[in-house]
């Protein structure tokens, strides 16, 4: 139906809407109508309708201010969102607010879409309604129980699009002039790029090791390997669960063994001297069952088992949601709905009773997990892999599958397995050789996360075994291998980069920008992209650190919780570290300094400083770095250099400005000319020390140590 259509039966009065139910996803709509009935209005958003206006400095839409304050100007995003804007406060008009209802998607994102939907229809306390799948049942269970917008969760993702925005956009400018061809910089993205960076320098900068493993082969159809002189029977712990890697069986090797004469002593031994098992040990272990899919885990099994990249996941993943068979599909909880649980025990009783467990299977939840979620399930078990490929495609319906398995497996009885242990010994020399057989599948009949079976031959202890050959295979050691799509997924969770939200798009993201190129189902960094990496690493030190970036998600997480206040925290990220980092780099680079914020247009104080280029008195910048040996540091508002005070030397210093240098006595170990003594500032316990430096040769440093100076490639040296 068309806009002008619409809005001219609203004119005459046609259409009076007795309930209005607001969305983001367009293809929910028609589901959502057919079983609300025709009492039902349903306008879906398409997503965000409103965004920061690119308007005053750096074109960011918001301003900063001192005092701990984001003035935003938010404008439509779009022709369509102006449509969908204008809809939404025509109905607005003709609806009384206590049927309106908010039923945006039930995450911080979908929270924040709902308040900008509320703001532009004039409505103080909208009704907010959640519901993890599409079904009349949980729909109306949800009309039944409104809340008020959750103001901490809209506080959160407007914290994050405004730092996105800030760093982005301040950034940016700066990567251009240095890098060419880079496209951007961003809060998450560069951090990820990073990861997949330093993968890389590692990489080829390995050097493979030469080793050797050792093993010996009996008659009796057992392999064992070298276990050392002595007969330790520790066990191996058990692997943490993996979902980015597809379950394989682990490569067997001995002990590593450094020189070949080592090895060739060994086979020797095994070779004189008889062989007799020396102990038979068979242990029984459960392992439990996973727990239902996140979105983190969805997109690395789905990567893992489908070879399906994270983008196409969620995409697939979206279009399950809409078409109503499985729920909320960004979630990092692993909670099931106890009806739900109740659905699959019974399917459990009708079709697999010995897999039934006692109770239900209750799974650990993350420290940030949303305890109103779900986790990702089917809504209908009756449904099939063959049912919904025959609706949405053969892609959507393996993914389904996934899921359906996933779900049925987290609510079964653990695995049950016998691992069995095989020592022999030849004179003073061990021989291990591991196995395991599965004795009850448990929930491995639905999801399979070990390896093939590894059985061992019947052998007595004390047994006299037959020795057939016994090798010493030569190895080397490996790189670590680059980064898969779904590995990339689990590294960021575990690290704290980004939330389920953020996963697939900013991996698309890196692509899209030609920093990352995929090789064999790799990351590989790009010419471009490692330049801007390197730019990352020179220039914002911390800033651009994974660690910082985690930070920053549980400054988040904490105003999601309502325990601090999204404002201050934005301003005094700006004003402490990210304006002064930029002034910093844009000085480095010789090129015109990031535009200050001041503040609502106030003033800042001037300081009896002048500056080194134009002679006019600096302004104080307001800032609570504890990097500062002052309160403030000083800029100029003509040709914006900057000065940072330096306690030790009681002056005001432009950035990067070095101590001066005294000529000593010492003098340099490869050119003979004197070394020169120098004040720095340690980096580590922030005090101030001194080192020895040639001015000629880069390389010849020697630091203060002990009452004497110190270089690890030259030793010690005396004044």
């Amino acid at each position: 139906m068309g806009y002008s259509f619409f809005n001219s039966i609203m004119k005459r009065g046609l259409i009076m809407a007795k309930n209005v139910l607001v969305i983001e996803a367009p293809g929910k709509r028609k589901k959502l109508e057919k079983f609300l009935g025709a009492d039902w209005t349903v306008i879906a958003t398409g997503g965000h309708i409103r965004e920061f206006d690119k308007s005053g400095n750096h074109n960011l839409g918001f301003e900063l201010t001192p005092k701990g304050t984001v003035i935003p100007k938010f404008v439509p995003r779009s022709e369509r969102s102006k449509k969908v804007i204008r809809q939404l406060q025509m109905t607005a008009k003709r609806t009384n607010s206590e049927r309106i209802f908010i039923a945006t998607d039930p995450d911080r994102e979908g929270e924040c879409i709902g308040w900008h939907a509320a703001q532009v229809m004039g409505i103080k306390n909208p009704q907010r309604i959640v519901y993890s799948e599409i079904s009349e049942k949980a729909v109306r269970r949800a009309i039944a129980n409104p809340r008020f917008l959750d103001t901490n969760l809209v506080a959160s993702a407007l914290g994050r699009s405004t730092l996105d925005k800030l760093i982005g956009y301040t950034g940016s400018p700066l990567l251009w002039d240095y890098v060419e061809g880079a496209k951007s910089m961003g809060r998450v993205q560069t951090p990820v790029l990073t990861l997949i960076c330093e993968r890389e320098e590692t990489i080829q900068n390995f050097k493979p090791e030469t080793y050797y493993s050792v093993w010996s082969l009996y008659k009796e159809g057992l392999k064992a390997f070298y276990a050392g002189e002595s007969n330790d029977n520790s066990e191996d712990s058990e692997e943490e669960r993996d979902d980015s890697q597809t379950p394989k069986e682990t490569q067997k090797e001995s002990l590593r063994v450094t020189s070949e004469a080592e090895a060739n002593r060994l086979v020797a031994i095994a070779r004189n001297n008889s062989h007799n098992v020396v102990s038979l040990e068979t242990k029984k272990s459960k392992k439990s069952p996973p727990a239902p899919f996140t979105t983190s885990n969805l997109q690395q099994a789905a990567g893992a088992r489908l070879k399906f990249s994270p983008d196409q996941t969620m995409k697939l993943a979206q279009k399950l949601y809409e078409a109503g068979v499985i729920t909320y599909h960004r979630t990092d909880s692993t909670v099931i709905s106890g009806d739900f649980c109740k659905v699959i025990r019974q399917y459990l009783k009708a079709n697999d009773p010995e897999n039934l467990p006692k109770s239900v299977i209750k799974h650990r939840q993350s420290k940030n997990a949303q305890e109103a979620h779900e986790a990702i399930r089917p809504v209908d078990l009756a449904k099939t892999e063959t049912d919904i490929a025959s609706e949405l495609g053969d892609a959507a319906g393996k993914l389904y599958q996934l899921i359906w398995f996933r779900t049925v497996a987290s609510q079964c009885k653990p695995a049950e397995l016998d691992k069995t242990t095989i020592t022999t010994q030849s004179d003073t020399v061990f021989w291990k050789a591991k196995g395991q057989v599965v004795t009850f599948a448990g929930y491995l009949r639905y999801w399979r996360d070990l390896g093939a079976d590894s059985e061992l031959p019947s052998v007595e202890n004390h047994q006299v075994v037959t020795l057939e050959d016994a090798q010493a295979e030569k190895k080397q050691t490996k790189p670590p291998s680059r980064f898969t799509e779904a590995q990339m997924v689990k590294v960021r969770e575990k690290k704290g980069i980004g939330r389920p939200s953020t996963f697939s798009p900013t991996i698309q993201t890196l692509k899209d920008r030609n920093y990352v190129a995929v090789e064999k189902r790799m990351l590989k960094p790009t010419q471009v992209g490692l330049k801007v990496y390197h730019f990352v690493r020179e220039h914002l030190t911390e800033l651009g650190t994974v660690e910082f970036t985690a930070q920053m998600e549980s400054h988040l997480d904490a105003i999601a919780k309502g325990d601090e206040k999204w404002q201050p925290y934005v301003c005094q990220f700006h004003f402490d570290h990210w304006q002064p980092t930029l002034i910093k780099i844009a000085q480095t680079l010789g090129k015109p300094a990031v535009k200050s914020f001041n503040g609502n247009g106030k003033s800042l104080e001037k300081s009896r400083t002048k500056c080194p280029k134009c002679n006019v008195a600096m302004s104080k910048v307001p800032s609570k770095s504890k990097k500062l040996h002052r309160p403030y540091f000083l800029k100029c508002e003509d040709c914006e250099t900057v000065m940072f005070y330096n306690k030790e030397r009681k002056q005001w210093e432009s950035p990067g400005t070095k101590s001066p240098t005294q000529e000593t006595k010492a003098s340099c170990p490869k050119c003979q000319k004197p070394l020169h003594l120098r004040e720095y500032r340690s980096k580590k316990d922030g005090k101030q020390k001194k080192l020895l430096k040639c001015l000629d040769c880069d390389d010849v440093v020697f630091f203060e140590s002990r009452g004497c100076f110190w270089s690890k490639q030259f030793g010690e040296i005396n004044l």
